[in-house]
Formats: structure tokens, C-alpha cells, sequence
């Protein structure tokens, strides 16, 4: 199926340079303010966001949703996970404050405990780091993927308003009102009490944003919103981290109808449709260029793994 925001690169040159050429040319073209809105080409520098997957078979899904399903229903808990996490967390080391409540999904999302946020990043090297490291998992058929979004302009299609909305905002009325629904279902009063309980500390944390408040609107429950993230930990500030919330259609950007301005224009799936050789190549260019583990992991582990990744040089080669 031949869709528009698809891009697929396949050349007997050099892999690396394509790529680069092909997200430079989409970039060009976001710059041009459209001719009925004039007044955008005044506005700051926009930074698309990309998001390197491993597979061109992946879907844009947040890792709470890519559980197995067992009677129905969801393994995960989100408020399960977000209570015990949140309270179990406070002796292990640095940590948001505990009324956070934005920065500590921004926390969960970056220490790999599933939620409904999907990591972004502003720099297209490092998302293609990321559909580059596990390359060699991939079957025949599968390519590494990245893909790039104009968050200005998702938060448009979406909401109406050209712009990013403070993250304390959309945990509150985007994040507690989507699984309001969810809880007074499950008539479970444990669960209700919970959740009551961190809806009133997200609205207080915003309660000096009321005009914006006003004009959220109810098809925020539907597709992803591109939020300002907070740097509450060191890898995000390194992997110059941006963030997507989901609502209640799991395939989020998948549903998103193809024919719209946004999946048209602003929305683009760039798949390398090349051999492990390649991919081993464009790791060592990479490498050379100072995108490696201990750049986007700034820890422990990361400085491991950059170690044994200059042992293993056919890793990079």
C-alpha cells in the first residue's frame, strides 16, 4: 500500500547521507508558513521530533498497551503501577517530588515502567541510533524505522491551538479525565479513592492555568497530544526528550485518517530498507560522530555498554 507518509530509502550509495538528505528536505518544507497563516513564519524556530523504532512493522503504541491480553482485560494497571512505583521509589535514589505528578510519569516512562506516553526525541541522529542498535533481531522483511512529527502542528489537527501545553495541564485533564470513565466502571472503590486522590493533586498543580484549562476539549480523549516534558532525569536531557500522551485509541497515530492535513503534511514514517551491512556502517558513522550508548544513556549502564561496544568492533563495522 502506497500511503504519502510513507518514505522508503533504498540506494547503493551510502545510507546515512540519504537518510540525512531525506529528514533535511522534510524540515525545509515544514519551515513554509502556509499562505493562509502568514503570521507563523514569526514564530520560534520549530524542532521536529522523531522516534527511532527497530522494526517497520511496529506501531506508534505506548508500552501500556502492548501487553497480552488475559480475560479481557489489560495486564497492566496504570494506577496500580503508578501508586506502588511512586511510593516504593522514594528510598532508591533521586526522584521528582512526591506531588509531581507530571514529572513522575515523565520519571516512570524513562526508568521503562509502562504508561501512556511514547518518548520523542529533537534530534534525528539519535532516533536513528535507536532503529539502528537491535538491528540485527529484525527478520528479512523487517527495516529499521524512524519517524518524524511536527508537534506544533499534531497539537493543531488535534486540539486547534498551535502550540505545546504545559505537561502538569494535560496530566490533569487529559491523562485523569480520559480513565475517569475507566474507574467508575470497574466500581472497584479502592481504585476510585485512589484515583480521586491524584486527580485532585494534578488540578491543584495547574490551578493557576484556568484559562487554558478552559479550552481543552473532549476529542483530547481520542489521539496523542504532543506535551512539554519536564528533565526530571539525566537521559532525558541527554536524548533531548519530547513526549506523546495517548488517549483511549491504542493505535493512536494508526487512526489518525489518512487523507487529513496532518497525516498528509506533518506526519512521516522513513523506513531504511537496507542489509546488516549497511546498518553495521551507519553505526560506525555514529559512533564517529559521538551518538553511542554512554551519549543517550548518561549512567552506569550506559558507560558499560559503550565500553564492551569498543570490544566487540564488529558490532560497529
Amino acid at each position: 500500500m502506497d500511503l504519502n507518509f510513507e518514505i522508503h530509502i533504498q540506494t547503493n550509495f551510502n545510507y546515512l547521507f540519504a537518510y540525512l538528505e531525506t529528514v533535511k528536505a522534510i524540515a525545509k518544507e515544514w519551515e513554509t508558513p502556509h499562505k493562509d497563516k502568514p503570521e507563523q513564519k514569526d514564530d520560534p524556530v520549530i524542532v521536529p521530533w522523531f522516534r527511532g523504532q527497530q522494526s517497520s512493522k511496529w506501531e506508534l503504541m505506548p508500552g501500556v498497551f502492548r501487553t497480552p491480553e488475559c480475560d479481557d482485560k489489560k495486564i497492566y494497571d496504570e494506577f496500580w503501577l503508578f501508586r506502588r512505583y511512586r511510593d516504593q521509589a522514594s528510598i532508591l535514589g533521586e526522584h521528582p517530588e512526591y506531588d509531581k505528578v507530571d514529572q513522575w510519569l515523565f520519571f516512570m516512562q524513562h526508568n521503562k515502567l509502562p504508561t501512556r506516553l511514547l518518548d520523542w526525541t529533537e534530534s534525528s541522529l539519535i532516533a536513528l541510533y535507536f532503529a539502528l542498535k537491535d538491528y540485527r533481531k529484525n527478520s528479512p522483511d523487517e527495516f529499521p524505522t524512524i519517524y518524524m512529527i511536527h508537534p506544533f502542528k499534531l497539537n493543531e489537527f488535534i486540539t486547534g491551538s498551535y502550540s505545546l501545553f504545559p505537561p502538569q495541564i494535560i496530566i490533569a485533564e487529559y491523562y485523569f479525565k480520559m480513565v475517569d470513565k475507566q474507574f467508575i466502571q470497574s466500581k472497584n472503590q479502592e481504585k476510585i479513592d485512589v484515583f480521586t486522590d491524584y486527580k485532585k493533586e494534578a488540578l491543584s498543580a495547574v490551578s493557576e492555568h484556568s484559562i487554558l484549562l478552559e479550552k481543552l476539549k473532549s476529542n483530547y480523549l481520542e489521539y496523542p497530544i504532543a506535551v512539554q516534558s519536564t528533565h526530571c532525569h539525566s537521559n532525558m536531557k541527554a536524548q533531548r526528550s519530547g513526549f506523546t500522551i495517548h488517549g483511549h485509541k491504542e493505535r493512536g497515530f494508526e487512526e489518525i485518517p489518512d487523507d487529513s492535513e496532518f497525516k498528509n503534511k506533518f506526519f512521516k514514517k522513513i523506513i531504511l530498507k537496507c542489509t546488516g551491512e549497511d546498518c553495521r556502517e551507519m553505526l560506525a558513522d555514529l559512533r564517529s560522530m559521538g551518538i553511542t550508548e554512554s551519549t543517550i544513556y548518561s549512567d552506569f549502564e550506559g558507560l558499560a555498554e559503550d565500553l564492551k561496544g569498543w570490544l566487540l568492533k564488529d558490532k560497529y563495522k
